[in-house]
């Protein structure tokens, strides 16, 4: 795995189930479920900080039937997105699901309401690639995946949107959070997803 890979990948076993993680939030949850807690990652720290046995590459796990593998937020920072999916494809069970989840090229902030603050933020942060349906379908099936669906997902609420608008700066969802109640929240997520100018993508891939 490259070492400019700065998330993490790992593996599960819950009953007969096996999952492969990548990301280091998803560890977190796996490790919820899980009895038994295998990594991948580039970062020593990894290993340290989740107490859990951490390999450097995912060569070096041997098992390839995973039944679901999730790559959250990992592979836009990538140099060789396909070269790494099609490492992940390779320890999936020919039945099996890999979901990866993205930042969207077609964030309202950026498309929408042309944030010039957050265009900034975006552009120049560590992310190598920006995705949208289009060039994640492509980038999928590339990499020897069929596109089961992609979907849009809203991460961030209206009080984080509002506030880079209004101070041109992140933080909003907290320091604005009085903004913000469930149902607002899941309108304005509604109203993103049915114009595709949600944050955040969700890809759930299946093996050709």
């Amino acid at each position: 795995m490259s070492g400019a890979l700065r998330c993490s990948v790992h593996c599960c076993q819950i009953n007969e189930l096996w999952i492969l993680v990548a990301g280091g939030g998803g560890l977190n949850m796996a490790s919820s479920l899980a009895s038994m807690v295998v990594g991948v990652d580039a970062e020593k720290a990894t290993a340290e900080h989740w107490g859990t046995v951490v390999y450097g590459e995912i060569d070096a796990v041997k098992e390839c039937d995973f039944d679901l593998i999730t790559a959250f937020h990992v592979i836009e920072h990538l140099p060789d997105p396909v070269g790494v999916l099609e490492q992940l494809g390779q320890k999936l069970a020919k039945s099996g699901r890999l979901i990866i989840e993205v930042p969207s090229a077609e964030d309202a902030l950026l498309s929408l309401y042309d944030s010039e603050a957050f265009q900034r933020f975006t552009y120049w942060s560590q992310h190598l690639y920006l995705f949208n349906c289009n060039n994640l379908r492509v980038l999928a099936e590339k990499a020897g995946f069929r596109v089961v669906a992609i979907s849009q997902f809203q991460r961030y609420p209206l009080s984080n949107h509002l506030y880079w608008l209004s101070k041109g700066e992140a933080g909003g969802h907290q320091k604005w959070s009085f903004l913000d109640n469930p149902l607002l929240a899941a309108a304005y997520s509604k109203a993103l997803s049915d114009i595709g100018k949600c944050d955040t993508l969700i890809a759930h891939l299946e093996l050709e």
